[in-house]
């Protein structure tokens, strides 16, 4: 079966290609699909893998292709190349490096090409969404539509199983952790349209739906993040440009935060005080852990290999790890930690260099660009970006392919609307001074 849907893509791809050429309104659906693909690929396996391990402990468990990836390289094809900042190839370059220092001792790299694949997967994604944000100003504004379709899904799943008796509600992806960094990435440019009157009725789908996940899966990182998220997104608005209906939501939205504290606060502590304590040290351990392996192996054991070294290499034992499948099976709950476990170093700076180089170019964005619709689009994406990097901090699932998508989605948005507004303001001309008139005599 996998091979008849791996030849329905192959096939697919280049009639998707001539359907999208020339075509904007084509192109525009396919931006809503490409905001619905995080909340549908996995959770209704509209991927295969022509090599698959579905026994192996890393984060990537075969050579995948989805649909998704079909739609990427069909969007490519029917559109016009835009150059990407220099800085972001370095970065990409750099990691690339790692991952090939990484793999030389790794006693089996297959595990490694796994991932090396995931990554350029998502790589091609920004490139499509890059091209047609260029191409159209609004398929930023459609992908937005399609995340709101899913947000709406995940609100009514994750209320339904909190109602039915889950004390953390994960919705299609079976964990509050997953679900709650997706939602990050989708909450905050919907906020900053919706406070400064822009496509409001998406931008208050998505804001409720995101309360209810919230609140349903009861997750701390969520849930302190999420209220970071908005001030962060508040502040970056009134900083882009203020206005006096900003400094009202602003009110409004700290009066708020203040109401809803001590109900977000309840939903934390819905989950056992033991279960919490357990949770951190847990966690600890888990570092300790990673930190042996990064002082062991500078240049890392290899991309997706760190749940099968920490075991066989003795180091979870070390660390105090649980010898149980669910503690034993994971990965440090720590993605800079994880990177530089699997990919040295090298890795870390590479990651650094990518995600610290997409916040540049948003908050100098921020600074550059007229103000317009885009420009506020723009604010809660570099919003997203600060958040996400924080976020990444408490979790492994930056790791994992939707996370990538969401990671490369949002880059090729933020990228498009902060280079392509200023080479537009940079592009109008100067008039020229007029002579002044000769006096009367």
């Amino acid at each position: 079966m996998k091979w008849i849907f791996l030849l329905a893509l192959l096939i697919m791809t280049p009639v998707l290609m001539n359907a999208l050429k020339d075509r904007p309104q084509r192109l525009l659906w396919a931006g809503v699909v490409i905001g619905l693909s995080p909340f549908i690929t996995y959770p209704l396996h509209l991927y295969v893998a022509p090599i698959s391990w579905p026994a192996w402990t890393g984060t990537v468990k075969g050579l995948e292709v989805s649909f998704v990836d079909a739609l990427a390289i069909a969007i490519i094809g029917a559109t016009k190349a835009v150059p990407s900042p220099v800085r972001l190839k370095v970065a990409v370059a750099i990691i690339a490096a790692s991952f090939f220092l990484s793999s030389i001792a790794a006693a089996d790299a297959t595990p490694s090409i796994f991932y090396i694949w995931q990554f350029a997967r998502s790589c091609l994604m920004f490139v499509a969404i890059l091209r047609a944000s260029s191409a159209s100003p609004e398929f930023p504004f459609r992908i937005l539509a399609g995340y709101a379709a899913g947000m709406i899904y995940e609100a009514y799943l994750t209320l339904t199983q909190f109602l039915g008796g889950d004390i953390q509600a994960g919705g299609s992806f079976g964990h509050q952790n997953q679900l709650g960094m997706l939602t990050m990435f989708i909450v905050f440019p919907a906020f900053a349209l919706l406070i400064a009157k822009r496509r409001t009725k998406t931008a208050l789908v998505i804001l409720l739906s995101e309360v209810v996940v919230v609140f349903a899966g009861g997750s701390r990182a969520t849930i302190g993040l999420f209220g970071a998220g908005l001030v962060i997104t508040l502040f970056l608005s009134i900083w882009h440009k203020g206005t006096g209906r900003k400094a009202t939501a602003a009110a409004i939205t700290a009066m708020l935060i203040a109401v809803s504290a001590p109900v977000m606060i309840l939903a934390i502590e819905r989950r056992p005080e033991a279960a919490r304590a357990s949770s951190v040290d847990e966690r600890q351990r888990f570092e300790h852990a990673a930190q042996m392996i990064i002082a062991d192996h500078p240049l890392g054991v290899g991309a997706n290999r760190y749940v099968v070294t920490a075991n066989l290499g003795g180091y979870s034992d070390r660390a105090g790890v649980p010898w149980n499948y669910s503690e034993r099976s994971a990965p440090v709950h720590n993605a800079y930690y994880l990177i530089t476990a699997e990919m040295g170093v090298i890795g870390l700076a590479g990651y650094v260099l990518l995600l610290g180089s997409i916040l540049l170019i948003g908050l100098r964005g921020l600074r550059r660009t007229d103000w317009s619709e885009r420009s506020e689009l723009l604010v809660g994406l570099t919003a997203t970006s600060i958040v996400t990097t924080i976020h990444f901090y408490f979790e492994y699932v930056p790791m994992l392919s939707h996370i990538h998508y969401l990671v490369a989605i949002n880059a090729g948005m933020l990228v498009c609307i902060a280079t392509s507004s200023r080479k537009q303001s940079a592009s109008v001309p100067v008039p020229a001074r007029r002579k002044a008139a000769p006096a009367a005599a």
